[in-house]
């Protein structure tokens, strides 16, 4: 038994006092009072004690609660991203209040809605998805800013506003209690923050106050991160802006060393075949240069494709209408291309073998370059032109006196007046012609001569006596230009004396060529003989119309049964009808050729190699041979020609 005196009971006080400055909670301080009798059994030392415990436990608790809100304060404004400055007020929220969940709202002032941006502890997604009309329900009520809210059990609590299928949400996510305060940043409000549990529950004063303590803190985190992070954008905004203008000044950089290199090629009057190479080696790729028909004029790569004119046309129209580059597919590969235009008209186009490059500028400015240097090409070509077709209109005159200022003007272009000259017709499509115009141009450079247009065809005038030569080279010319060209050559003739004759024999070899189906060929009185001049008197459909009344029946003998009864004709005649030549000419016996002879007879009859209607097989004959030169008939005898040939009119003829 304890008495009054004892010591256990003398200890008593002392104990209980040392455990008050320790701190303890009420509970067990009652616990404590109920076996420590001495000394308190007073009623007022009692409650006394009680008084004192619950000071110091609630000074305790305030203590521990500014260094938790201390310590969340730091912590959030060591946050420099808003996504994480979220998420760490709404756990830490959530593990200050041991609640079972906490989430923050954001307002959307447009719509008069707050929606919630962030949350722990909610499960489901419908929850979390809630959009609340300002003023409705506990979050709503809250984010319009009015003052804290609570409820104990949201769903049973008529004092709100409730949304069915928000009510569902709370329903699903099994939410009773309910405590939110508003969010100010900069004074104005920007949303909520809100705890809750899924039982009844009533949050406190010192509850309220104590989110309300968080959620100033997490305000000026928030506004601190967005603050940072507009910061942030608007460095890397700046920094985008300096990069743009240091790629700006690179640019007009290269654009100004591009003026220089272009300029100084234009001072040296530098054609466009010497230019682009040095734009290939500016915009390090590979260059081409097209006319306005989309013809390759230049390319800086041998061997480089550049052959679908009716795309490059279509692109250099886009390019010309929008006035900058445009990207096309030539040889299925990416091409960029500008059009160089001199005002409404298309001069050419500039192509560059990648796709549209971030150096644009340096295209379009080599593109304008260009078109100065085609214009002043075109201007030059004109004025020559003009001069040359005066002179060679003035040349062909039936009258003209052919004096010496005449003369003076042939001079100019190292043609001797007298001769000896070459005379040429060149027959190509109009669409061609201007191009034709600059290759026999460019031909003629380091050469003498005129050419010009005359009468619908170009005439080009060279000194010298083999006309061929000059007519095979002018068309290696035009075809490495993809100009296709029928060349008739006449020569040599006297000068002045004798051009306008020279002028219609070439004119009857290309109308020959054309009549035995020939275009693309250069040919000359050698090579057609007088029965190709007669040829190029008349129209394809005559000539082959006689042909075929002279020679018909053997023509289809020979179709029919593979035989050589035609050029076994013609080799009779050339070779003035004596049977051994013949023989030897096609290498066969002498009864061989007898026994043809007389096939021919029942075939065409005997008159054909007899009295004046032998003149007509024969030039028929040669027509024939002419017409069939290089086609594919005959070449097993033209295997075993004579390589010069005598015709009745002592004329030669070169056969392939």
């Amino acid at each position: 038994m304890t008495g009054a005196n004892s010591p256990q009971d003398d200890k008593g006080v002392p104990a209980l006092l040392e455990l008050l400055d320790k701190g303890i909670a009420p509970l067990e301080l009652e616990n404590v009072l109920a076996s420590h009798r001495t000394g308190t059994e007073d009623p007022r030392a009692a409650a006394a004690l009680r008084r004192v415990n619950n000071s110091l436990w609630e000074a305790r608790r305030r203590e521990a609660l500014l260094r938790t809100l201390h310590e969340t304060a730091t912590d959030l404004t060591a946050i420099r991203d808003v996504e994480a400055i979220l998420s760490a007020i709404v756990r830490r929220t959530r593990s200050l209040m041991g609640t079972d969940m906490a989430y923050i709202s954001l307002n959307d002032d447009s719509r008069r809605q707050t929606y919630i941006r962030m949350a722990d502890g909610v499960t489901t997604a419908a929850y979390r998805a809630i959009r609340m009309p300002l003023g409705a329900g506990v979050l709503g009520k809250v984010a319009r800013g009015a003052s804290p809210a609570q409820t104990e059990d949201y769903l049973t609590d008529e004092t709100f506003i409730h949304i069915p299928e928000i009510d569902d949400a709370v329903a699903g996510e099994g939410v009773k209690a309910i405590m939110g305060v508003p969010l100010r940043a900069s004074g104005t409000l920007i949303g909520a923050l809100l705890v809750a549990n899924r039982h009844r529950h009533t949050f406190s004063n010192d509850d309220v106050a104590f989110v309300e303590s968080i959620g100033a803190h997490a305000a000026v985190a928030l506004e601190n991160a967005r603050a940072f992070s507009e910061m942030g954008e608007a460095l890397s905004a700046l920094d985008e802006a300096r990069s743009r203008n240091l790629e700006h000044l690179q640019a007009l950089q290269g654009l100004v060393r591009l003026d220089e290199v272009l300029t100084a090629a234009l001072l040296e009057s530098k054609s466009v075949e010497k230019i682009v190479p040095l734009l290939a080696e500016f915009l390090r790729s590979d260059v081409a240069v097209v006319d306005a028909a989309g013809t390759l004029i230049t390319s800086s790569r041998d061997g480089l494709i550049v052959d679908d004119i009716t795309g490059i046309q279509q692109a250099a129209a886009r390019s010309a209408n929008s006035r900058g580059a445009v990207e096309l597919s030539v040889a299925g590969q990416p091409w960029t291309l500008v059009a160089a235009t001199a005002g409404s008209e298309c001069l050419g186009a500039l192509l560059v073998a990648e796709p549209m490059p971030p150096s644009t500028a340096l295209v379009e400015r080599s593109a304008v370059y260009l078109s100065i240097l085609l214009l002043f090409e075109q201007v030059v070509l004109d004025a020559e032109e003009h001069q040359q077709r005066e002179l060679i209109d003035d040349m062909l005159a039936e009258r003209s006196d052919h004096g010496p200022a005449l003369r003076r003007r042939v001079s100019q272009y190292r043609l001797t007046p007298d001769g000896p000259w070459c005379v040429h017709i060149v027959d190509v499509a109009v669409e061609q012609r201007y191009r034709a115009l600059v290759v026999l141009r460019t031909y003629l450079h380091e050469r003498s001569g005129l050419v010009s247009l005359h009468e619908g065809h170009l005439c080009l005038v060279t000194p010298g006596e083999v006309a061929l030569l000059d007519g095979q080279g002018a068309l290696k010319a035009l075809k490495a230009a993809d100009v296709t060209a029928t060349i008739g050559c006449s020569g040599p003739v006297n000068g002045l004396a004798g051009v306008r004759r020279g002028h219609r024999y070439a004119q009857a070899i290309v109308n020959a060529l054309e009549v035995l189906g020939r275009e693309g060929e250069a040919a000359d009185l050698t090579h057609l003989g007088t029965a190709g001049i007669l040829l190029g008197l008349s129209d394809r459909r005559l000539a082959q119309d006689f042909v075929e009344f002279q020679l018909g029946p053997i023509l289809d003998y020979d179709r029919h049964r593979n035989t050589d009864l035609t050029f076994t004709a013609w080799t009779f005649l050339d070779t003035g009808s004596v049977l051994a030549p013949t023989a030897q000419r096609l290498k066969v016996h002498l009864n061989t050729v007898r026994q043809r002879l007389e096939r021919i007879d029942q075939l065409l009859g005997t008159d054909w190699r007899r009295g004046s209607r032998m003149l007509d097989s024969h030039v028929a004959l040669r027509m024939w041979r002419l017409r069939t030169a290089g086609t594919g008939e005959g070449l097993v005898q033209a295997q075993t020609e004579d390589p010069n040939p005598t015709g009745p009119f002592g004329d030669q003829i070169e056969d392939a």
